[in-house]
């Protein structure tokens, strides 16, 4: 394997890891891409000394390292808008009482680069924290799982509010060379998979 081809396979398997929870073994990563599991170690093991992976001893699992955590630091660092939409993060989840988030359009998706939870979100989870055990899980189901709220969470564009509200302020041009290229794929059983359906919300986003 030659070096730019290493270097191709360390990136895709940064990019499978990272979408993955739980992580993955050798085994399933050489299996996803078609490799040699003698080649697919190694490279798995230089991105773990190199901290970009981190290798769970017990089920031999591998999972994203600190270093892929202060890269992605850096990334957000860089981003100068967020410091200047964050009063208007507070003002909306203090005016609406709902989360307020921020996202950008990024390979027909949208990744999620900052988000302020709502003071009812607040509420109930300081008092989650409260109760007992048996409380805490019955509160669970006002409260979005972790991995749907986490920064640098990717969505299609079309299956979430926040996606949609930029597609609906993009030229329409613009709207189906992503739709060309991405598609309409189907996220929940609620996921609109029909261009003519998703127009139609996007009209009436821009009408408000």
């Amino acid at each position: 394997m030659t070096g730019t081809g290493s270097l191709d396979r360390a990136l895709e398997i940064l990019e499978i890891i990272g979408r993955t929870p739980g992580g993955l073994t050798n085994a399933h990563v050489s299996r996803e891409l078609g490799i040699a599991t003698s080649s697919c170690s190694y490279i798995l093991g230089r991105l773990e000394r190199k901290g970009f992976l981190t290798r769970e001893p017990e089920t031999g699992r591998y999972c994203l390292g600190l270093t892929a955590l202060t890269l992605a630091h850096g990334v957000l660092r860089e981003m100068g808008f967020r410091s200047l939409a964050e009063p208007t993060l507070y003002w909306l989840a203090s005016e609406t009482g709902l989360s307020a988030s921020i996202g950008v359009l990024e390979r027909g998706h949208i990744l999620l680069v900052d988000r302020l939870e709502s003071p009812r979100f607040i509420e109930d989870a300081t008092e989650a924290a409260r109760w007992n055990q048996a409380r805490t899980i019955r509160l669970t189901g006002k409260i979005r799982r972790r991995e749907m709220r986490d920064i640098g969470r990717e969505l299609p564009v079309h299956s979430n509010a926040l996606g949609k509200v930029i597609l609906a302020h993009l030229p329409r041009g613009e709207v189906m060379q992503v739709l060309d290229k991405y598609g309409l794929s189907r996220s929940t059983p609620y996921t609109i998979i029909s261009r003519e359906r998703l127009f139609t919300e996007l009209d009436q986003i821009t009408l408000r």
